[in-house]
């Protein structure tokens, strides 16, 4: 039986667009971040703090383990006085 095949090609990572986003999922209202270039633990740990600092309610986070959510950096900013986040 002849087997399917299927092109996995696309763009390259740099030229692809790259957004943090948080839906509220009571009222479904939605923020985000657009990143300029990559994704990297400074955005990582820019977006929690911006959520912060708009909003007072407690920050139910689900990353998806890319690498720049792993970082060292990231971890500090969730000990973070007032943060308030729970991954």
């Amino acid at each position: 039986m002849p087997q399917a095949s299927v092109d996995l090609t696309g763009p390259e990572y740099s030229d692809k667009a790259s957004d943090y986003l948080a839906v509220c999922l009571e009222t479904g209202d939605a923020e985000w971040m657009q990143l300029e270039g990559e994704g990297n633990s400074e955005a990582s740990v820019a977006f929690p703090k911006q959520l912060r600092e708009w909003h007072d309610w407690k920050l139910n986070a689900i990353w998806d383990n890319a690498p720049a959510q792993r970082g060292e950096a990231l971890r500090e900013c969730h000990k973070s006085p007032g943060l308030n986040l729970r991954l």
